[in-house]
């Protein structure tokens, strides 16, 4: 069995035999990594861009994709802290978390509301609305905004990456043709017997 494979991600790694996610915190840690890896694309994308129109317009997608991703680190974050992981969190752990999903939840609740109506209105989904009102949504595409909201998600992403509460799982033929499946799961430490 192979364990030096990467997590199988149907967008740049469909390998056979990668890992995959089994349980509920790894399937959204994933759908994050996906997600943020779009937003750094478009990012590059933009950043080569020199014509107003050509960044909104990228910048406009960004902003769907950033909602997209904001569902899941909701999701995540609150699956961590609530304590409904299958595997235990120390406080420390919980605290940091905490502290890091504050500082992302504030820079999100200054934007939220101008972001949806981006997508709902011009982007994703493009309602029938007076050209003033579409001009005034597309003049508050303000792309400075967007990298502000963007800097809280590495650090967060980071941290909620390294805890030990995601299970994974492979399948791969062995020399003689024969399915066999690894699973990898946290290590649960049992500090009293250890102490």
């Amino acid at each position: 069995m192979r364990y030096d494979v990467p997590i199988y991600d149907p967008y740049k790694d469909p390998g056979e035999n990668y890992f995959h996610p089994s349980n509920e915190a790894a399937q959204y840690l994933v759908y994050i990594r996906q997600i943020y890896s779009d937003i750094v694309r478009l990012g590059e994308i933009l950043s080569g861009i020199s014509d107003m129109y050509g960044k909104k317009l990228i910048a406009k997608y960004i902003v769907v994709e950033w909602l997209s991703m904001d569902k899941y680190i909701q999701k995540l974050s609150n699956l961590i802290l609530s304590g409904r992981v299958e595997y235990p969190v120390d406080d420390t752990s919980r605290q940091e978390l905490q502290s890091l999903y504050k500082r992302y939840k504030s820079a999100r609740r200054q934007k939220l509301p101008s972001f949806q109506k981006i997508r709902n209105k011009i982007a994703a989904h493009r309602e029938p609305l007076p050209l003033v009102i579409t001009a005034e949504i597309w003049d508050s595409l303000d792309i400075p905004s967007i990298e502000q909201l963007l800097s809280p998600v590495p650090p967060l992403f980071n941290f909620m990456k390294g805890l030990n509460i995601y299970r994974w799982t492979k399948t791969e033929k062995n020399e003689n043709g024969h399915k066999i499946m690894a699973f990898v799961q946290p290590l649960i430490i049992d500090r009293e017997k250890n102490a």
